[in-house]
């Protein structure tokens, strides 16, 4: 399914703009009724789709990533102190994440299965190292105004007084 839409795509590039579009718009309709089945058969993977889409936001209000020890991944064996979040896949039900080294995972991209994520959290302030393994690094950039208001915002809370 994926490789027709991108097929097609390659098709309407080398065709020109006089073709119609309509295999981007069949695409489109194929993630849409996607999602509604996931909605209907799988809510937990729907809700994590929901939630990296949350935090795809928030890196853009970021300024594409965020700073180390900011935003946390939990998995059951591990937790990804998260640089950026790339690709989420709703057909093959994976998202490609950026990583900070972080007590054994050293830096890179990481493709995780949806169904792995437990939770994803973000902080007020740089959560230390030091509470799960022996390294200690200086603390990341606080966050700015307008990261925090869009935080509070995607998680439906008003800002402390």
């Amino acid at each position: 399914m994926v490789r027709k839409a991108r097929q097609a795509k390659a098709k309407a590039r080398r065709d020109g703009p006089s073709q119609p579009q309509e295999p981007v718009s069949q695409a489109v309709a194929d993630q849409q009724r996607r999602r509604e089945l996931l909605r209907e058969r799988f809510p937990p993977a729907a809700a994590r789709v929901a939630i990296l889409e949350k935090l795809v936001t928030l890196q853009q209000v970021r300024g594409g990533e965020f700073a180390p020890r900011f935003v946390f991944m939990h998995m059951p064996d591990y937790i990804l102190n998260v640089r950026r979040i790339g690709e989420v896949d709703i057909f093959n039900m994976t998202v490609a994440v950026e990583v900070y080294e972080h007590n054994d995972i050293v830096p890179g991209i990481v493709w995780i299965p949806l169904d792995h994520i437990w939770w994803i959290g973000t902080t007020d302030e740089p959560c230390g190292v030091e509470q799960l393994g022996l390294r200690s690094k200086d603390d990341g950039a606080a966050p700015d105004a307008p990261y925090q208001a869009a935080r509070l915002k995607l998680a439906g809370l008003q800002p402390r007084t």
